[in-house]
């Protein structure tokens, strides 16, 4: 994964893509903040425990914590989760976490961004215990999804290492039993009762402010926030200004809201350049320096904003190299409603945030401060931008939300409505509503200015739903559409052609049809080269790697798709622009690469993605590879389970489709394997064309005994790396009689296959493994010594498991049964009509395939193997 600039903290550590690093530091403590040093010393957080840090907005939850983190730096880890932490950036945000304190903390976690949160917090606490010293982890969890938030931090209780302590930070506790919540023993809560400031407190709290302890008048007001920390700061604030408190200690003793009556107060209160500086800062919910001096103009002072972080009662400050200030929300609430009584400052201060947004390359919020600014026509000059982003990132119900203000109440302002919606839906993969709805609007559209747009919208859409459900001829017709022009449509940079083109060089793909497939990349790589955008160029990478993989060049298409993933993470893709095609090619290449085991984790961890994002194209090739594996292993028996049980998943699928093609191709592979001649002829007409169905073809006629025909017979392509290995394995099993001449074939398709990184190319060539090790011994390269290596495990393999049959044909096993006759071979020639030469050479054949050195050897090695 990507890495950007340091943390700045000197820690040495560097920031993961998706990752906001103030959210995994502790905030900075205002100078003249009251230490709580009798509070915390009354509690322990030795490993291993819990500690629950649970009261309302105000009581000092936060600060409390970063006293703690502040007593044991070096050793104290900082998480803040917000609503809008999806699963990978929760992920990135944990391991950044621990890494601003351990470096070198999770390296395995660069290539798994994408691991559920549950597992996260397993192989998170595994690392750890093996890391010497004691840690604390401290969690503020400012998230309103509680359910899944709970889920998440039991796990973390119940997997937690033995030198830990976990603080979480609440505002409402969890509701668990004790037993589950301190499964050591060891658990705490420090609630609202002892988040309260003592009375003690409150006097340091009046004399910090330079407030007479003495005055009835003052002690009167300030007994009225009950030892509420936010309150009570905010009073002595306010009164050591010089406020007046118009509201009594009665009204806010008795105030259901007691604090946003004392907010107001204090609001009330602020001097009219205090005001003219932060109410047109509460607009925008966090700044930095540039933006507030975006906003305010002449009326920026830094002196003030970090005159305010040191009191620390009115907004916060960061402690990153550019800091990050943020109004308390109390006060930005209030101050916000005096803002909306302006309507110009109003809109002058969402027209700055929305200018700087889009300066930042942040365009969802330069989106929605255009729209709060009412500048209805930049907010629509934004809105396709933004709108995309919602898109590639799967929030499709930010779309919904949208989508009202996306057009009026005309028949046209209607449709440009429902294609926000659309793509709303389609983001939260509602399949079944995006094409009644298309439906629906390219009836409405008929005869209006936009049917032409309409037809070409409805078709870029239908891409993605066709793949989904493997409806391939209408995809390729659909990306026909698509690709039409169309200036209403204003694809400036292409990347709308860009996603039609990846999807339909997917299905290429998938079919090895790599001419077309070249073409596409071709394609691509010019509109790109046209209008480079972030969007477009992953899509290039994903049809780049697709094509360099199958032409052969392993190593260029494993990189492209790393490439293609990364990038993919940073933007946060999701849903059905999740990169599941390019984590396929990853995971096929390094199958290739002969790394087994991790090969079919990859392929595993797709499934489950593809599953979470309802992709059942790419989880059907997942699961098919999974099962051709079993296959190849001789687990035939499993590899068939297997599609079965995805058999009974596509009948649950309500929307037309095509996925049986797709088993019915992964079926075939494990019949081809098991040499079920009579299902391997049904299948071959309606498995899903490709490489593997040609093969099964010739390999029926094999079986069966029967010649070529003169097509099957014309030269093999050498146009790549990939054609040129298969011609020259090819060559290599016609010359497998004269030894000579077969090393040198199979040598300079080992030359080859070390520039492009091709392994289980020649491993699946089990007759070719004893030129691999003579080969190795005469040439030892790294490269040839690896591949005899390989060779000489999967001898292992295939004695140990007793599994592999020698694939001979129906006429070599008619000769063997004649063998076990005890008839000469002259007289079994000629009962079959056989010459004496062609017999010889069925005989060889048979004794090679057989390991075995003459006929008696064979007929029991037949017998053993249940060939006759």
């Amino acid at each position: 994964m990507a890495k950007a600039k340091s943390v700045g903290d000197g820690s040495g550590s560097t920031i993961l893509e998706g990752v906001t690093l103030s959210r995994t530091l502790p905030p900075l403590l205002p100078a003249n903040f009251l230490s709580r040093s009798a509070l915390i010393d009354s509690f322990t957080f030795e490993a291993p425990g819990t500690t629950l840090i649970v009261g309302p907005i105000g009581y000092g939850k936060t600060s409390i914590a970063t006293e703690i983190a502040q007593r044991n730096p070096g050793r104290t880890f900082w998480y803040t989760m917000v609503d809008e932490d999806s699963p990978a950036r929760f992920n990135s945000h944990v391991i950044q976490s621990v890494r601003n304190v351990i470096p070198d903390f999770a390296p395995w976690f660069n290539n798994q961004i994408q691991i559920e949160p549950m597992e996260l917090i397993v192989k998170f606490s595994n690392e750890l215990t093996t890391r010497k010293g004691d840690y604390i982890f401290i969690v503020d969890n400012r998230r309103t999804k509680e359910a899944q938030d709970f889920a998440v931090a039991a796990q973390m209780i119940r997997s937690l290492p033995r030198n830990l302590h976990l603080v979480q930070i609440r505002r409402n506790a969890p509701g668990s039993p004790v037993g589950e919540m301190a499964p050591t023993g060891n658990f705490q809560t420090i609630g609202p009762s002892e988040l309260r400031f003592t009375s003690n407190e409150v006097q340091q709290i009046l004399a910090i402010n330079g407030l007479s302890v003495d005055s009835d008048a003052t002690n009167e007001i300030i007994d009225s926030a009950q030892g509420w920390p936010a309150a009570v700061q905010l009073i002595a604030r306010g009164l050591s200004k010089g406020a007046q408190f118009d509201t009594s200690a009665e009204e806010i003793f008795s105030s259901i809201e007691p604090l946003r009556l004392i907010v107001e107060e204090v609001v009330r209160g602020l001097t009219d350049e205090e005001k003219s500086q932060l109410v047109p800062l509460s607009a925008v919910i966090e700044f930095t320096s540039e933006l507030a001096q975006k906003i305010l103009g002449k009326n920026f002072s830094q002196h003030l904003l970090d005159t305010w972080a040191f009191e620390g009662s009115l907004l916060s400050k960061s402690s990153l190299d550019e800091p990050i200030y943020k109004i308390h929300s109390l006060i930005r609430e209030v101050l916000y409603s005096d803002l909306t009584k302006n309507s110009i400052s109003l809109q002058n201060a969402h027209h700055s945030a929305s200018e700087y947004y889009e300066t930042v390359l942040n365009p969802i919020l330069a989106m929605e401060h255009a729209f709060f600014s009412q500048d209805f026509q930049r907010f629509e000059q934004l809105f396709r931008s933004g709108a995309r982003t919602y898109s590639l990132t799967g929030r499709g119900s930010e779309l919904l939300r949208w989508a009202r203000y996306a057009g009026d109440e005309s028949i046209e302002g209607q449709i440009k409505r429902q294609t926000v919606e659309v793509a709303g839906h389609l983001a939260n993969l509602d399949y079944l509503r995006v094409e009644a709805l298309l439906d629906s609007m390219r009836l409405q559209s008929r005869g209006t200015q936009l049917d032409q747009f309409i037809d070409r919208f409805a078709s870029l859409i239908e891409i993605a739903v066709d793949f989904t459900f493997a409806r391939f001829e209408n995809l390729v017709c659909n990306v026909e559409n698509a690709l039409k022009s169309d200036e209403l449509a204003e694809d400036l940079d292409h990347t709308d052609e860009l996603y039609a083109l990846r999807r339909l060089a997917n299905y290429r793909f998938l079919i090895d049809d790599l001419e077309a497939l070249e073409e596409i990349n071709l394609k691509a790589r010019d509109l790109l080269a046209e209008k480079f955008s972030q969007a477009g160029h992953i899509h290039q990478l994903a049809i780049s790697a697709m094509t360099a993989f199958l032409q052969g060049y392993y190593i260029n298409a494993q990189s492209a798709a790393k490439m293609a993933i990364s990038l993919s993470e940073k933007l946060g893709l999701a849903s059905y622009n999740y990169p599941l095609d390019v984590l396929y090619v990853n995971a096929r290449c390094i199958y290739e690469f002969a790394q087994h085991e991790k090969a079919l984790e990859e392929f595993q961890l797709l499934s489950e993605k593809a599953a979470l994002y309802q992709q059942w194209t790419w989880q059907l090739f997942a699961l098919s590879y999974i099962a051709s594996d079993n296959a190849i292993r001789g687990n035939i028996e499993l590899a068939l389970d297997s599609t079965r049980r995805c058999r009974e998943k596509i009948t649950l699928i309500e929307a037309d489709n095509n996925l049986t093609s797709i088993v019915d191709r992964s079926e075939l592979f494990i019949r081809l394997m098991a040499k079920d001649v009579d299902r391997m002829k049904i299948l071959v007409t309606t498995a899903l064309p490709g490489r593997l169905v040609e093969n099964a073809r010739l390999h029926i006629l094999d079986l069966e005994d029967k010649p070529w025909k003169d097509e099957n017979l014309s030269p093999m392509p050498e146009r790549n790396p990939r054609e040129k290995l298969y011609k020259l394995i090819t060559d290599a099993h016609l010359a497998i009689n004269e030894p000579e001449i077969c090393n040198e074939i199979v040598k300079e398709a080992l030359k080859l296959g070390s520039e492009v990184g091709a392994k289980e190319t020649f491993l699946r060539e089990s007759i070719l493994f004893p030129s691999y090790i003579r080969i190795s011994v005469e040439s030892p390269t790294f490269y040839n010594e690896e591949i005899a290596r390989g060779a000489m495990d999967r001898m292992q393999e295939i004695n140990k498991s007793g599994s592999q049959v020698p694939e001979l044909t129906k006429r070599e096993i008619e000769i063997v049964r004649h063998l076990d006759s005890g008839k000469p071979i002259t007289s079994i020639g000629a009962t079959l009509h056989i010459s004496h030469n062609t017999m010889k050479t069925h005989l060889k054949n048979i004794y090679r395939k057989l390991a075995v050195e003459g006929r008696n050897q064979a007929v029991e090695k037949a017998k053993s193997l249940g060939l006759i």
